[in-house]
């Protein structure tokens, strides 16, 4: 009994918000999956930012040491390893067109489908990732959302910070040049 009255009084605690975003002043759209949401849900609300930032200090941008593409194919590979369904994947355009990763996650009771989108950017020396994620129904995720993005994002650093140093190439050594053949 206690342990329902602790999530209780926990839930209590948490912002009443149910879309989550690591940019507040640009996050990551919702493209295809917009056609799956409910018409007022698909935009941001600006006015989350505040409660967020002040339940959810910790939901912030990531931003790694590797190629944009490098970067894309690690957080495509999380994803997909999460076995949440991708409806929408397009690499990054070099510096032109960030990378973008759509799909739906489902949670682990209930089975309630939530939509999340991952946009990787390039940066002058990096990546950053940026990610949404936020529930189709219902006032308030109870956290989950949050959940959801850093672990996300933990991984993905998790896994960057595991690429191997590329091998620079050593130089081979230069053969002697041949003098010509003297005769005697």
């Amino acid at each position: 009994m206690k342990a329902s009255g602790y999530g209780v009084a926990s839930a209590r605690q948490l912002p009443q918000i149910n879309d989550i975003t690591t940019d507040f002043t640009n996050p990551p759209r919702f493209e295809v999956l917009a056609r799956l949401r409910p018409r007022d849900r698909i935009e941001y609300p600006a006015f989350f930012a505040a409660a967020q930032e002040k339940g959810y200090p910790n939901v912030e941008p990531l931003q790694v040491d590797l190629a944009v593409r490098l970067a894309y194919d690690i957080a495509l590979k999380i994803v997909t390893q999460r076995k949440w369904l991708v409806v929408d994947a397009r690499p990054p355009a070099g510096n032109a067109r960030p990378g973008v990763i759509e799909a739906i996650a489902r949670t682990p009771i209930m089975g309630f489908r939530d939509d999340v989108v991952v946009r990787v950017s390039t940066l002058e020396a990096g990546s950053r990732i940026d990610v949404r994620s936020a529930s189709r129904y219902g006032l308030s995720d109870f956290g989950a959302n949050a959940k959801r993005v850093t672990a996300l994002l933990s991984d993905i650093e998790d896994a960057a910070s595991n690429v191997p140093e590329p091998q620079e190439k050593t130089p081979e050594p230069k053969a002697a040049p041949r003098r010509p053949a003297t005769r005697r």
